[in-house]
Order: C-alpha cells, then structure tokens, then sequence
C-alpha cells in the first residue's frame, strides 16, 4: 500500500494549515486588523479582537512564531529571573506557572532564570522578567550593560535605566489589613518575622509595620531573618517568641516559615487561635491544612505572574519613554487562627 506524503495516519488527505487570512475572513475584518487583533497591538476594538480571537480558535489557528520573530528581529523569549533561594518557595513556583501560562497566550516562550547568568547570553532574550530584584541587583546590572527591557516583580530599590515597567503589591496599604485585623481581634503586642530588608516586598512590610506601631505607641517588635529567609531561622526565632506570654500575636512574613510559628506554639503550651494569634504574610497552599488553618495575606501569585508577562510584552512592543507602574490586588484570608477574639482567661 502507498500513502501519499499528504496523507494521514489512515491515507486521507491532510488538511492544509489555516492562514492568517482564513480567520480573517472568519472574522470579517482585514487581515492587518486580524494580526494586530491576535497579538495585542495596534487600535482594534475589545469587541473586535475577540472576535477574531474566537475565529481563531474555530478553525484552530497556530500562528508561525518563527517567521513573526524573523519579521520583527525578536526570538520570541522572555527570561523570568528568580531571586536565590526561591526554587523551593510555593509562591515563587505558582508565580512562574502564572507567567509561563500567560506567555503561552501572547505568543512567547520563558526561560526561567535561577542564579548566574552570563550577560552575554542575555541577547537570547526580547526582555527579562525580574523578581523582587535585590539591591545592586546583578540582573538588572547585567540588563543595562545589554539593553534589554525589564518588567520587574515588586519595585527595584534602586533606579535602573533597563526597568521600563514594574508590578508590585502596594505592600505599605495592604500590609496593614493583616495589623489592622489582628488588632481587631484584640491584638495588643504583635510580633513580626521578617527578612531583611533588601527587596521592596520587605522592606515595605517592615515600614508598614513601623509605621502602625507608631501610630498606637506600640514598640516594635520585629525579629529579623535572612532573605528569603529559611524554616530553621524562623524556628529559632519563634522558640523564643512563644515563650514570651506578653506577645499575643506574631507574623511570619516568608510563605510556609509560619507552619514553624504554630509548631513552637504548640510545643510550648499556647493555643493558636485562642491565647495566642498567628498568621503569614504569603499564602500557601499547607496553610489550608494545618490545626488551626492559618490566616494569610494571598498575593495571588498567579495573577502576579501573568500581570508581569503582559507589561513585558507590552513594554517590548511600545517601548515606552517612562516606566508603566501597575499595582496588583492583595487579599486578606482570615482563617481558624485568627478568626475569632483573643481569649486572655482571667488576665
């Protein structure tokens, strides 16, 4: 039996590939408006790119990155540079999963970037995706000498002339939901453990909290680790802390170190939930299966991922004169222990 180089698995014709110009007129409109519609560029109504998109999808599209790139002088890869120690932090790997699914929409490829890179290779790259870039960041450093655009993940401490976009929490409003909601539940002395403050996630936290102690004519009471900081400090740490009765609450900043917080709790004879408040500062997922569950700031990192890839392709492509600064929502979820009020016995 001969089957013909155009045939498939059972000898039947193979469908030829569908053209930009099929969905165009799928979609009726032009085909320059069809392209500008798939790949986010150009003054093209909601209504109309979606339509073009659903064309798109009907007739199942797969647009030919190759020759776009060679088109436009771009490979069509973005770096997601992660900060040290981060590979083993769920926030971190969910934020990846954000932005790579949301790469996969726009049409790009991600490397992801752990540790030293050389600059040299950094020409593979259409742009770098920085998260919580370090003081004298050696990515951002590496971008300037290259120049090659960066969205960074929260805000670099430092001015870079590479940075042409940035995406952060607005850490110093939304840091005081968790203060604000421990005081409510009749919080009087709590506790922060923190990294150092060498990124503006930490270092916004740690001013937020400052600032609240301040405001009450609180003392401070902030325990500090290294960046992002790991269990076995934060073990140490909270050992001391729940020892202490006259500390009724206490914040572990790094996601998952506040699991340490309740087991110290628990060995030493406090109550988390009742005697005494615990909480995070970055959601995750044990946090929901833990005795008590834990309260926790979400920074949805998700959505974080994927709000840093679109102001990376956008900065690609519009090049813009001054930064985009975009700020990406926070959520406070209020768990078993911190739901209900302090329980102070006779005290």
């Amino acid at each position: 039996m001969v089957i013909s180089a155009d045939s498939g698995n059972n000898g039947a014709a193979r469908r030829p590939a569908v053209t930009l110009q099929d969905v165009a007129d799928r979609a009726g409109v032009s085909r320059s408006a069809a392209s500008f519609a798939l790949t986010n560029r150009g003054r093209v109504s909601e209504a109309t790119r979606q339509r073009v998109k659903d064309a798109a999808a009907e007739l199942g599209y797969r647009p030919n990155r190759a020759a776009r790139n060679l088109r436009t002088q771009r490979t069509g890869v973005i770096g997601l540079c992660l900060p040290p120690g981060s590979t083993i932090r769920e926030y971190y790997m969910d934020l990846a999963f954000g932005a790579v699914d949301a790469a996969r929409e726009e049409g790009l490829l991600v490397a992801i970037i752990s540790g030293e890179y050389p600059a040299s290779t950094l020409l593979d790259f259409d742009g770098l995706l920085v998260l919580d870039p370090q003081l004298d960041d050696r990515m951002l450093k590496a971008a300037e000498k290259t120049g090659i655009p960066v969205v960074t993940g929260e805000r670099p401490l430092q001015y870079s002339t590479a940075v042409r976009g940035t995406v952060h929490g607005n850490h110093e409003q939304t840091f005081p939901m968790l203060l604000d909601h421990l005081e409510t539940q009749g919080a009087k002395i709590p506790a922060l453990i923190a990294p150092v403050g060498s990124t503006d996630w930490a270092s916004s936290a740690r001013a937020a909290y400052f600032a609240w102690c301040e405001a009450r004519g609180l003392e401070p009471r902030i325990y500090e680790t290294s960046f992002p900081g790991t269990a076995e400090e934060v073990s140490a740490l909270a050992t001391e802390l729940v020892d202490d009765r006259s500390i009724d609450a206490i914040i572990s900043m790094t996601d998952g170190t506040v699991i340490e917080v309740l087991t110290a709790a628990m060995a030493a004879g406090r109550e988390p939930g009742r005697d005494l408040l615990i909480a995070g500062a970055a959601d995750s997922s044990i946090l929901q299966y833990t005795e008590p569950q834990i309260t926790s700031l979400d920074l949805r990192p998700r959505d974080f991922g994927a709000a840093c890839v679109r102001l990376l392709r956008r900065v690609i492509h519009e090049e813009p004169t001054d930064p985009i600064v975009e700020v990406s929502p926070v959520n406070l979820v209020v768990r078993a222990s911190t739901a209900k009020p302090l329980d102070r016995g006779d005290s």
